[in-house]
């Protein structure tokens, strides 16, 4: 996001500094949907442990996977949301499309893990 502050700062005075000031804030907008989307593809793959831990780990600690995944469900939504949030600024229609498909499989995703993840949990909270 700080590359698009100081993107933001550059001069505008003659069409070159418009320009140059142009694609500075859409490669700061390109890199400050970086961080959020990584964070939502993290969130994700600690997802995948979770329902790997409600299905294979410790019975005792099988509230601690669902709960897990709750979390890094949020993780995955909040990524989700900062990029999306941020995307109407940018002009690149190609790159804003790629992201939103990556955006929606990540959404898909994380429903399907956390769903199968909770399901796991009750099973086996139910068989105790």
């Amino acid at each position: 996001f700080n590359a698009y502050m100081d993107a933001l700062r550059l001069p505008k005075n003659t069409s070159a500094e418009q320009q140059k000031r142009q694609d500075a804030i859409q490669e700061g907008l390109k890199a400050a949907i970086h961080v959020p989307l990584t964070t939502a593809k993290l969130s994700l793959r600690a997802m995948a442990l979770c329902e790997t831990a409600a299905a294979k780990g410790n019975v005792n600690s099988v509230s601690d996977a669902g709960v897990g995944a709750q979390i890094a469900y949020t993780g995955v939504i909040g990524g989700v949301f900062n990029v999306l949030i941020n995307l109407p600024q940018i002009t690149d229609e190609k790159y804003k499309s790629e992201i939103k498909i990556s955006c929606a499989e990540l959404e898909k995703n994380s429903q399907h893990l956390l769903t199968k993840t909770l399901n796991l949990t009750r099973d086996k909270i139910a068989a105790l």
